[in-house]
């Protein structure tokens, strides 16, 4: 009968698993206004909403947090503000984090929703972009300790000087000075 307000709109978007922005282009489509469709969940995206969602629950069991009470939270943690409501909205509908953020913010974001969550920023990377980030981190490490990466010339695997390193690492001995 009548068109919803802004606010009223973010619990049922919340309810459907949409951004509000998309609650709003579906209500306009129902009073006959011409609204362009379009599909914007891809499979990262997805699988980023269901690992936000996933750990809302667990921070927040039985009523998580709205997104802007969550883009709040999450700017606090980090001290700055890197985190919008409808930023939020969009993850948790399923749009992909590379159509939200360029890669510098993304990285930004993983990292304040990792200290925010109490997890590794890589929880949210998709597959492939974390493996990538794990060997770009172990070259720098090997580089930065000045040890070959690859026995025998890059063809047997790790060599003897770097798996010293990452035991010595593993063992607690990344606070001290090399």
């Amino acid at each position: 009968m009548r068109k919803l307000d802004e606010a009223s709109l973010l619990g049922p978007a919340r309810l459907y698993g949409v951004t509000v922005e998309e609650l709003q282009a579906a209500q306009r489509r129902s009073f006959g206004e011409d609204v362009p469709t379009r599909e914007t969940a891809s499979p990262a995206g997805k699988q980023l909403a269901e690992k936000l969602s996933e750990l809302m629950g667990e921070a927040f069991p039985g009523s998580p947090p709205t997104a802007g009470e969550l883009a709040v939270a999450v700017n606090g943690k980090i001290g700055a503000e890197v985190l919008k409501a409808e930023q939020v909205d969009a993850l948790l509908a399923g749009v992909s984090a590379e159509d939200i953020f360029d890669d510098g913010a993304r990285t930004v974001v993983y990292e304040a929703l990792g200290l925010y969550f109490d997890v590794s920023p890589m929880v949210f990377h998709d597959g492939q972009s974390a493996q990538r980030r794990v060997l770009e981190d172990i070259r720098f490490l090997a580089a930065q300790h000045d040890v070959a990466l690859a026995a025998r010339g890059g063809e047997g695997g790790v060599s003897p000087a770097f798996l010293a390193v990452l035991n010595e690492l593993l063992a607690g001995g990344e606070d001290k000075p090399h």
